[in-house]
């Protein structure tokens, strides 16, 4: 029986033709990431960690090898399969935040709620502002923009964005590089918090030692190969403290979130936009994440 993962690189190479060279930027990279996992992948400026970021996130293919999310090999995709799936299983966060400028904190993370029409206008804009309380950002900024927000609430913006379609694996790409300590610790208790109590699986590519020794697994990579094991002296780095993860305010918003997505599931299923397997299944999915809330 074949196991199961939430992210898995078999063999990966991607490399460039350069006249009758090829220029390597990952060679034979091989990852398994367990599901509900909290993993950095760290190393140097020019190591690939940027080139294995987009090949695992569907944005640039692998030259050889395959690449499977959520244990669905996604490597032979079309475009236009990979758009659809990256919206819906991947969640992105970025050091630059990508934010949509000229759209409130609320609306920047309802748009891919809309994007995937699993939900409507009102109820996109009910789940953000939930999602929004739930990585920290004061409900008084909700309808500022990204320009009125500082680079720590740009960041809570662009995690609760992240999540915004309940995604199986979420990606960072130096997600702390344009933020102060301050920030820094509580962007790393908010993600704490989302992969211990909602068992969301993060994948953070970071040059940072402190924060990669936060996560629970480190994986290091040079000259585009992976090694399971840091340098010694990497792992003698002192581990960046944050806030407590969990609080009870934040276990009730979540609890909220759940509830939430059994109306809209059940929205759907009396307008005739899912039929009853799919709302079954949906609903024991939910059941599961209550169960898991109440560990």
């Amino acid at each position: 029986m074949n196991e199961k993962y939430a992210l898995e690189c078999i063999n990966v190479d991607k490399y460039y033709i350069m006249g009758s060279y090829k220029i390597y930027a990952l060679r034979n990279v091989n990852i398994k990431v367990n599901y509900g996992d909290l993993v950095s992948i760290v190393g140097p400026s020019g190591s690939g960690k940027s080139t294995l970021l987009h090949v695992i996130g569907t944005l640039d293919r692998p030259s050889k090898g395959a690449v499977k999310i959520d244990s669905i090999d996604v490597t032979n995709f079309s475009e236009s399969e990979l758009s659809r799936f990256r919206r819906e299983k991947i969640g992105f966060v970025f050091q630059f935040f990508n934010l949509v400028t000229y759209l409130t904190a609320v609306e920047n993370v309802a748009l891919p709620m809309l994007f995937s029409r699993k939900y409507n206008s009102k109820e996109a804009e009910i789940r953000a502002k939930l999602l929004l309380s739930l990585v920290g950002l004061p409900e008084q900024r909700f309808k500022n923009t990204p320009r009125q927000l500082s680079g720590g609430q740009q960041q809570m913006v662009a995690i609760a964005r992240a999540l915004a379609n309940d995604p199986a694996v979420i990606l960072a790409d130096e997600p702390t590089g344009n933020l102060d300590l301050e920030s820094t610790s509580k962007f790393l208790s908010t993600i704490r918090f989302l992969n211990e109590v909602t068992k969301k699986t993060f994948v953070i590519v970071t040059h940072n030692a402190e924060v990669a020794t936060f996560t629970k697994n480190i994986k290091f990579i040079r000259d585009g190969i992976i090694y399971e094991k840091p340098p010694e002296d990497f792992l003698k780095m002192k581990v960046l403290e944050s806030e407590n993860f969990l609080n009870k305010d934040e276990g009730k918003i979540y609890k909220s979130i759940i509830d939430f997505e059994e109306e809209v599931v059940k929205r759907r299923f009396i307008d005739g936009e899912i039929d009853e397997e799919t709302l079954e299944n949906e609903i024991r999915e939910i059941e599961q994440k209550r169960e898991t809330l109440r560990l």
